[in-house]
Formats: structure tokens, C-alpha cells, sequence
């Protein structure tokens, strides 16, 4: 994990206890008494969230809707320092390092499900970078097969119809999952290349990332993979710019 990342040495249950009691709930031993958390639950991820959001970031009131994908904080943690590197690569930018950012922060819904950038990149605006977690799934029954290998590999039993990791169906699945899904997001880049620095996404599929090497050769984008892994689980993140940078 990134040095600056505040979850590289694990948790501290102990502390978190005493800031959030709510998470004694969750809190378990292993085998080498040991404390944790069942990361198969997702009221256990949700209630782990909250507190390290709490005692870390001073996010108190942190609220999300009951079952919408809640992946661990630290790997979204691990996300942002990898782009706080990739922003010193870009040449002649003058990058605020406020803390507060609340009143620069404006939220669009993207209302067309055919487009990604169009209408939420407008003409005149510019930006350092985007950040993308996409469906993964083709289907919402790739999606259960998928937690119900989960469920088999932790040895335990789930129910078929509740996915272990929650999420709802746009988070989850679309047509082509998570290649197909990239793809476009690539195609589309190629016309806001002059208003983005740089594109990112996270590829959970390592198999996918060769289509994905070969449509931003043929757009000429300049491209790296950086590694994303959080304890068990080997993901990346795929960047890619049309403008230069310094290496």
C-alpha cells in the first residue's frame, strides 16, 4: 500500500471501539485471537466504514442507502494517493492543497445512460483528472455467480438472492460489463482529451486489460497500469492522457 495511505498497517479495533461503539457489533477473533471483521458481511463493511471515516477523516454523519455498493475506505484511499502522485506529473499546473473543498464540489447526474462525459463535461471546463469504479458485471446473473463463488471460497453459505458485496443493478452490471463499459468511456475521452489531464479507471478483470492497451494505441493515448492491492484482492488502475506529462 501507498506510504501516505493512514491503513497500511491494518486496523486498529481497539481504537475505533472507543470512537464508534457501534462497531463492537461487528468485531470478531480469528483463530490467533486476533481481532477483525467478517468482510463477507456487508453490514460489517458498512459499520467499519463509518467509523474509519469518522475517527480519520472527521466525516461524522457518513450515510449511504441500505444495500448500494460499500467497498473497504482504504482501498478508495489508496485510489486517491495513487492520483495525488499522477497530479505531480503534470507540467505548469498550480494545484490547490486546501482541505476544504466543500464549496467546490458540485454533483451531476449524468440522465443519459448512453453517455458518460457528455453534459457533465461542459465547454470552458477543465480538469486534473476522472475517476471511475465500473460495473463489473454483464448481467445480474454474472453477479450472483460471482458472490456465490465468494461464498464457496470463505467456505460458507449464501443466500443466492443477496449479494455479499450489495450494490445496486447500475453500480453492479451493464451491457458488456466492465470491458465493453471502459471501451466507451476511451472512445468518448478521445473528445474531451484537451479538458481532462488525466482519464482513470479501475480494472477489476486483469484479462481485460489487453483490449484495453490495444483501443488506446489506436487513439494514441499514452497509458500505465498501477497496481491496486488490498490485502487479498489484486485489482488495478488504468491510466491514460493525450497530453504530456513529466516523468
Amino acid at each position: 500500500m501507498h506510504n501516505n495511505n493512514k491503513h497500511k498497517d491494518g486496523y486498529n479495533f481497539e481504537e475505533l471501539i472507543i470512537d464508534s461503539p457501534l462497531l463492537t457489533k461487528y468485531v470478531i477473533k480469528n483463530e490467533y485471537n486476533n481481532l477483525r471483521i467478517d468482510f463477507s458481511d456487508y453490514e460489517s463493511v458498512y459499520n467499519l466504514n463509518k467509523a474509519l471515516l469518522k475517527k480519520y477523516y472527521g466525516i461524522l454523519n457518513w450515510e449511504i442507502p441500505n444495500q448500494a455498493l460499500c467497498p473497504p475506505v482504504p482501498s478508495r484511499v489508496e485510489y486517491i494517493h495513487i492520483l495525488n502522485d499522477l497530479l505531480k506529473k503534470i507540467p505548469n499546473k498550480n494545484i490547490s492543497q486546501s482541505k476544504e473543498l466543500t464549496d467546490h464540489i458540485t454533483i451531476t447526474h449524468q440522465v443519459d445512460r448512453g453517455q458518460i462525459f457528455k453534459d457533465i463535461i461542459n465547454q470552458d471546463e477543465y480538469y486534473y483528472f476522472t475517476v471511475c469504479n465500473p460495473p463489473f458485471f454483464k448481467s445480474e446473473t454474472d453477479a450472483l455467480k460471482a458472490s456465490v463463488r465468494k461464498w464457496k471460497n470463505l467456505n460458507r453459505k449464501g443466500n443466492l438472492k443477496n449479494l455479499n458485496f450489495g450494490g445496486f443493478a447500475n453500480e453492479l452490471w451493464c451491457n458488456g460489463g466492465e470491458l465493453l463499459f471502459i471501451k466507451r468511456m476511451i472512445k468518448e475521452s478521445v473528445m474531451y482529451q484537451n479538458q481532462v489531464y488525466w482519464f482513470t479507471s479501475l480494472v477489476s478483470q486483469k484479462a481485460n486489460l489487453k483490449p484495453l492497451y490495444k483501443i488506446l494505441n489506436k487513439f494514441k493515448a499514452k497509458n500505465i497500469t498501477i497496481p491496486l492491492n488490498i490485502g487479498n484482492k489484486k485489482s488495478r488502475i488504468l491510466v491514460w492522457t493525450f497530453q504530456e506529462s513529466n516523468e
